[in-house]
């Protein structure tokens, strides 16, 4: 039993801890640091990921974008907004070399 005990305390003690990375057409392991809606229906989403690492255009600060007229658009905004109200890691892939870095799809 002791070591049953003992066992389970040493695993709730190691926590699994994965870095956030940006680079080619990926962001892994991000947290949704903001999202902003424009007037124009482009959504802005900054993570914890440097997204000015990614094969595409973004501004200095780094930004991904949800196309307004992309057929998907709801869904990723709905899985973006769920995972930065839970704090849960997700990962991004953009459009490569697309304007403003267009989010392709999204998964966690």
């Amino acid at each position: 039993m002791k070591k049953i005990l003992l066992s389970a305390l040493l695993f709730m003690g190691v926590a699994t801890t994965s870095q956030a990375s940006c680079s080619g057409d990926t962001c892994t392991n991000v947290t949704i640091d903001s999202l902003f809606a424009m007037s124009n229906g482009t959504i802005l989403i900054y993570t914890s990921g440097q997204e000015t690492a990614l094969n595409c255009t973004s501004d200095s600060v780094g930004f991904v974008t949800i196309d307004p007229v992309a057929s998907g658009k709801n869904a990723i905004y709905s899985l973006l907004l769920t995972a930065s109200t839970t704090n849960t890691p997700v990962s991004i892939r953009v459009v490569n070399g697309s304007p403003m870095c267009r989010i392709a799809y999204v998964y966690n």
